[in-house]
């Protein structure tokens, strides 16, 4: 019994140990989520820039870029995490773009180089409203798990994603 109580507790106890190193792999304040072997750091900022300005703070702050998503998964997770930061509900900035006079439905890149082809636009969208609608926002509506076409120059919330060092 006394060996069973030790393996039971010392089984515990690298648990826990565990825990806290995995959830300290971000910095206070953001979201760490891992994907198969690889972790990632998300920040939501209620700050309101325009997509290039968002992209910049991203670089300057953390060495990263507005979000890239891979998966329903990751969408999931990371919807949630907005969900609650997020006071004010809108459209939150992530790393989707078109260059101009591209594809309105082909022609989208994430900023950070991802070669990821994942996407989860909202229904009807991307529609490329007004015909200047070239960068993506995760929108509110439906708990930040679809995205949207918007103009570029509006002023968001954002969300940066890096790989923590």
């Amino acid at each position: 019994m006394f060996l069973i109580t030790c393996f039971v507790f010392g089984l515990l106890g690298s648990l826990t140990w565990a825990g806290p190193r995995a959830r300290s792999i971000c910095p206070s304040g953001t979201f760490a989520y891992k994907d198969g072997s690889e972790w990632n750091c998300f920040k939501f900022y209620e700050d309101r820039f325009t997509f290039e300005d968002a992209e910049q703070e991203c670089q300057f702050r953390w060495k990263g870029n507005l979000a890239s998503f891979k998966s329903d998964k990751q969408t999931k997770s990371v919807g949630a995490y907005v969900s609650k930061e997020s006071i004010e509900r809108g459209c939150v900035w992530i790393g989707l773009r078109r260059d101009a006079g591209s594809s309105v439905t082909t022609g989208w890149r994430w900023i950070d180089g991802s070669r990821d082809i994942y996407r989860k636009w909202g229904y009807n969208e991307p529609n490329n409203l007004n015909t200047n609608e070239y960068c993506t926002c995760l929108h509110s509506s439906s708990g930040f798990l679809t995205w949207i076409d918007i103009d570029c120059n509006n002023r968001l919330n954002f969300l940066c994603k890096w790989k923590p060092s």
